[in-house]
């Protein structure tokens, strides 16, 4: 097909293409459809094969055109997208300009393309470094953090205190009327942990079983659902369980329910500082990570396409709903977690998507077998069929696919720290890291093995 095609960039995220057709190419497959119509179509006063063209001109002659208008548009944008190297992110807009038989054909077809990316400022991108080990006052903390995992809880006839866990139902109502989430059965709370809103939980202390009461709290300003921010709120509570909690003992048979067969207090000591140690430097590869994505984004704002920040959302959103599990609790929540909901965050994703893909493709970085065959490696290590789990992620295109690009996204953040990044080492302690307090602490703030400020 010869047609011309003239472009304008509009913006960095959209294109205009002004498209020609010559009329004899249009003009002809008209005529020839009009032929093939005119050999099976049924018309009242004539034979089955014997209508004349003309006739079926007259009759269907506009309907025929737009189809065959419908196939010259699809056709020619496909050839112009090629002609011009135009990678669209979604189908076009189309404006038809001019149709005449005898007369060039031309229309507008407006295009979402991805935006001409040119990475600056990497030398800009400040990283904080966390240097840590882990000390003897962190390896006390995790095995109190273990005895608390493995707590048991008995049920108590006196009042509420902190600490306890108790069983509530309970609605709530703003300015007396009902709202989404304000009502729960069973719900399990334990006191102090900071579950519930406020001082929510507070509020419980002092209750019994099968007491009724009324907690009275605000929704805080941040909030994550945004209209009920600032909104003070009324529950009708009841107390239906309080239990108190109740600390094993690290002894032999303790430790033997971790896997340890000796019992060993050493050994179990010496496998949670392993454990602990695998955390932190996954923690410390994540840190140096985000802060890296975080400067791509700072030093070079970019538009992003609509289309692909929508599509992500969707992604984002259904993720979310699918690891509700429940599907009662999917519908409960599919109001609320709309595509708005991940807009934001979505269009962070594409961004970085976007910088990161054109600085592997700068690179030209590849997912090295070796590295592939580490995070395998790594990812199976705890599954007990673990040479099951490596063939299977292996022979599943798919997933293989993600974490090769997992790996290659890995390459490109270790050589922006290594060759563009500003790297700062800053010592701080075991939990500031894991916790993701980097900047706002100091090393004045890092206790020593006995728990004592340095």
């Amino acid at each position: 097909m010869d047609i011309a095609v003239e472009v304008e960039e509009i913006s960095s995220i959209e294109t205009k293409l002004v498209i020609d057709i010559p009329p004899d190419e249009i003009d002809s497959a008209v005529k020839n459809k009009l032929i093939e119509t005119a050999k099976t179509a049924k018309v009242d006063g004539f034979r089955p094969g014997k209508v004349p063209v003309k006739e079926i001109g007259r009759r269907y002659g506009d309907s025929i055109r737009l189809e065959v208008i419908s196939d010259f548009i699809d056709k020619s944008y496909s050839q112009a997208l090629r002609k011009k190297n135009i990678q669209p992110t979604a189908p076009p807009k189309i404006e038809i300009l001019h149709n005449k038989s005898g007369e060039n054909f031309q229309f507008k077809a407006y295009v979402e393309v991805i935006p001409n990316i040119k990475l600056k400022s990497l030398e800009s991108i400040e990283v904080i470094k966390p240097v840590t080990e882990v000390t003897e006052q962190d390896l006390k903390q995790m095995q109190e953090k273990i005895r608390q995992e493995r707590a048991q809880w008995e049920t108590k006839e006196g009042t509420v205190e902190n600490g306890d866990l108790v069983v509530i139902d309970f609605e709530g109502t703003i300015d007396g009327a009902s709202f989404t989430g304000g009502k729960g059965e069973n719900q399990r709370v334990e006191i102090g942990s900071g579950q519930l809103v406020g001082t929510f939980e507070e509020q419980l202390i002092g209750q019994k079983i099968g007491d009724e009461c009324a907690v009275n709290i605000t929704f805080p300003e941040d909030y994550n659902e945004k209209t009920l921010q600032n909104k003070a709120a009324d529950f009708a509570v009841t107390i239906k369980e309080v239990k108190s909690k109740h600390l094993p003992e690290i002894n032999e048979e303790f430790i033997q329910s971790f896997g340890i067969k000796s019992g060993s207090f050493e050994e179990f000591k010496q496998e949670i500082k392993e454990n602990m140690q695998k955390e932190l430097k996954k923690s410390i590869k994540t840190h140096l990570k985000n802060q890296v994505l975080e400067g791509l984004l700072v030093h070079n704002p970019l538009e992003v396409p609509l289309s692909l920040v929508e599509r992500e959302a969707d992604r984002q959103r259904q993720q979310a709903l699918q690891q509700l599990g429940d599907s009662t609790q999917q519908k409960q929540f599919e109001s609320l977690l709309t595509r708005e909901y991940f807009k934001e965050q979505s269009e962070k994703s594409v961004k970085l998507a976007l910088l990161l893909s054109e600085y592997i493709k700068q690179h030209e970085i590849k997912a090295e077998d070796e590295r592939v065959n580490e995070v395998i490696e790594e990812m199976t290590s705890e599954y007990s069929d673990t040479e099951g789990m490596k063939n299977w992620l292996h022979s599943n295109q798919e997933e293989l696919q993600h974490i090769k690009s997992l790996v290659v996204e890995d390459i490109a953040v270790e050589k922006i720290l290594e060759h563009d990044a500003v790297v700062t080492e800053k010592k701080l302690a075991y939990q500031q890291v894991i916790e993701g307090k980097l900047k706002d602490s100091d090393q004045d703030n890092i206790p020593n093995d006995s728990g004592h400020q340095t």
